[in-house]
């Protein structure tokens, strides 16, 4: 079916499309994972994939991570971590290290590693209010585009300034779930993964 599921369900599954354009795509499978797999993330690794996601039949909502060589069969490990509740995960390799990036719903909860399976968590980005236009809250559910030596986290953030009370259903409806998609340059600083999302930012290609 297509669209935007209209509940909340544990028994999502995912499919796999191919394309050569981004804009045809052909199905493949789908995938045979335990269901409630959303939110992946896939990189090219040690001559394979690993893929990270969110079990959303999970209760602990910890990021879980499996591994394949064809894309189509995957061999599902566990925990990738699960020291609190999280989603999105996004993994991404710059300045010599793996960075895990999830959304633990007080910004973004930054880990980092060597070899992409055992993960230590650094700090958090992106947890205070901002200075620009709507993007006034946490960000959510984070990519990160790596350009050369530079990186660009690219996010959301809900905005309720456009909501009040007195908004009939559907206005309200509207002002509650709007979203505003936001960039901003990751640095490093004393080894850490550091972004002023106030900063201006300059073009990322």
């Amino acid at each position: 079916s297509s669209g935007v599921s209209d509940q909340w369900r544990k028994d999502y599954t995912t499919a796999h499309y191919t394309s050569h354009d981004l804009w045809n795509w052909d199905f493949v499978s789908i995938l045979d994972m335990e269901d409630g797999v959303i939110d992946i993330a896939i990189i090219p690794i040690d001559g394979g994939w690993r893929m990270w996601y969110k079990r959303c039949n999970d209760k602990r909502c910890g990021c879980y991570y499996a591994e394949s060589t064809d894309l189509i069969n995957w061999d599902e490990k566990g925990f990738a971590i699960h020291d609190y509740a999280n989603e999105g995960p996004n993994v991404f390799y710059w300045k010599d290290s793996y960075w895990l990036v999830v959304d633990s719903w007080d910004g973004l909860s930054v880990y980092k590693s060597d070899d992409a399976v055992d993960w230590k968590y650094e700090t958090h980005i992106l947890n205070t209010e901002g200075s620009r236009p709507c993007d006034k809250n946490n960000g959510h559910h984070a990519d990160v585009y790596v350009s050369g030596d530079r990186a660009f986290v690219i996010y959301f953030t809900y905005n309720y300034d456009h909501y009040t009370d007195s908004m009939d259903d559907a206005d309200a409806t509207y002002a509650k779930h709007r979203s505003y998609i936001h960039a901003a340059e990751l640095e490093i600083k004393d080894g850490k993964l550091y972004c002023d999302r106030n900063k201006e930012c300059e073009s990322i290609i």
